[in-house]
């Protein structure tokens, strides 16, 4: 598997959306999506019919998405119980999702609120300012919730690349410098093991923002911001934090920068 990608479904996901709908990739992807919960029985040749393709394109397909045949997708299938677990068994946790949803982001929120102090936001906001290229390291289930920072801090004069693990362009986090900043952001910290040679590998100044409490994990960096060391991986409150949590995070390193760096925010018309 390509350097760098973790898991075979975000791949799928990515190709999925990033093609249109009559292209062979995209047929191919949206075929192993709406099998993948019997992805073990699927056949070369069940492919080959849906998208109207040779093995050799079966084989290419494969290997765009970091594996290198069908036999290694197929091996991914036991995804499919993990995933289930992960994005559904928060839902089914309690019979009134809507009153419990509010009482354990409150507590999140209030764990962020402990770890983002002013001087730790402060310190966070200079390395960003400081450094030459800033690259956010993230899973693809923190993602979503980091689009907005990315592009809010584009509004700020300050380019950050996102790295994810459905879009690993992993020469750029070997090749950062010391004057670059690595910002990884991994909820229970199974994306970061999963990226930790080409973490270890890259010269920048690493910051980890995290709810492991694994040592072995965090030794690599110089700054761990750990918003709730005793979070338990893959609980189904795990997800609260992949999500919600870094959003509010990112959003209070957002609008502090701001305020630190850009001299003509009083300019923006906030009436509308």
């Amino acid at each position: 598997m390509r350097e760098g990608m973790l898991n075979l479904l975000p791949s799928l996901f990515s190709v999925y959306n990033d093609n249109e709908c009559d292209e062979t990739s995209h047929l191919m992807a949206k075929f192993l999506l709406e099998n993948f919960d019997r992805l073990d029985t699927l056949t070369v040749n069940d492919l080959m019919e849906t998208a109207f393709v040779s093995r050799s394109g079966v084989r290419r397909f494969c290997q765009s998405i970091g594996f290198g045949n069908f036999s290694e997708v197929r091996d991914a299938a036991s995804e499919w119980a993990m995933f289930r677990q992960y994005y559904l068994s928060y839902s089914l946790l309690y019979s009134d999702v809507k009153l419990h949803l509010r009482e354990d982001l409150s507590r999140v929120f209030s764990d962020i609120d402990r770890l983002m102090t002013p001087a730790v936001v402060q310190r966070l906001c200079s390395d960003l300012h400081e450094s030459g290229h800033v690259v956010l390291l993230t899973s693809d289930s923190s993602s979503a919730s980091l689009i907005n920072f990315q592009r809010s801090m584009a509004m700020l004069k300050r380019l950050v690349q996102m790295v994810t693990e459905s879009a690993p362009t992993t020469h750029t986090v070997r090749n950062l410098t010391d004057n670059d900043l690595l910002l990884v952001v991994s909820a229970s910290g199974s994306f970061a093991h999963a990226q930790r040679e080409q973490i270890e590998a890259s010269g920048a100044k690493k910051i980890i923002v995290t709810a492991s409490a694994d040592d072995s994990l965090l030794d690599l960096y110089d700054q761990v911001l750990a918003i709730k060391p005793s979070v338990i991986r893959q609980s189904p409150k795990h997800v609260l934090y992949a999500t919600y949590a870094m959003e509010y995070l990112f959003d209070q390193v957002q609008v502090a920068y701001a305020r630190l760096f850009d001299p003509s925010l009083g300019e923006i018309d906030i009436s509308w």
